[in-house]
């Protein structure tokens, strides 16, 4: 999945970030706080292979 569909799928799910396709401090600080709320496997499903981590 890249950076784009990442900040979609999190835009989707209601955290505020641009969609620019660049994986900034915003978008890994978004990324961090759904990963902390959400178990394992929601992470996977959404994320798979990401390119900010």
């Amino acid at each position: 999945m890249d950076t784009t569909a990442i900040q979609r799928a999190l835009v989707a799910l209601g955290y505020s970030l641009v969609v620019d396709g660049k994986p900034g401090p915003k978008t890994k600080a978004a990324m961090e706080a759904f990963q902390k709320s959400r178990p394992r496997a929601a992470n996977i499903q959404l994320l798979g292979e990401c390119p900010l981590t």
